[in-house]
């Protein structure tokens, strides 16, 4: 805080410059201001993440389930659609890939492996991935 003692001591009188003083004040509130923001954007982002991270594991379980339903298919159509179906969640998959690496290093390995199995049940249904 800009003041200034008049005497010597620690307990003396102070006397401050008023222009000075808003200054500091300003420049104290906008400080403030900058802390809530930040706190504010490491929130957002740290909810994004985790959405994002829910959306991966959302995708890569619909997309192993819409497999293994093709698979069991009789009728060629259903199959074909739940392939399709497969395919887009596997696609989608592979675009937001970029919030799996906010995962821990043995939760991304489980992801990993996931994703490679989905990947080679894709191609036994005759995808090309």
């Amino acid at each position: 805080m800009p003041v200034m003692r008049v005497r010597e001591g620690k307990r003396g009188p102070v006397m401050a410059n008023s222009e000075a003083s808003d200054k500091w004040i300003e420049h104290r509130a906008s400080d403030l201001d900058s802390h809530r923001y930040t706190s504010t954007f490491e929130t957002l982002a740290r909810t994004s993440t985790e959405r994002g991270l829910h959306f991966l594991d959302t995708e890569l379980s619909t997309g192993r389930r819409f497999a293994k339903l093709a698979r069991g298919s009789k009728n060629d159509r259903v199959a074909a659609r739940r392939r399709k179906a497969a395919r887009m969640a596997y696609d989608s998959i592979q675009r937001h890939l970029a919030f799996a690496e906010a995962l821990p290093k043995a939760q991304l390995n489980k992801f990993n492996a996931e994703l490679t199995e989905f990947k080679s049940e894709l191609q036994k249904l005759g995808e090309q991935v």
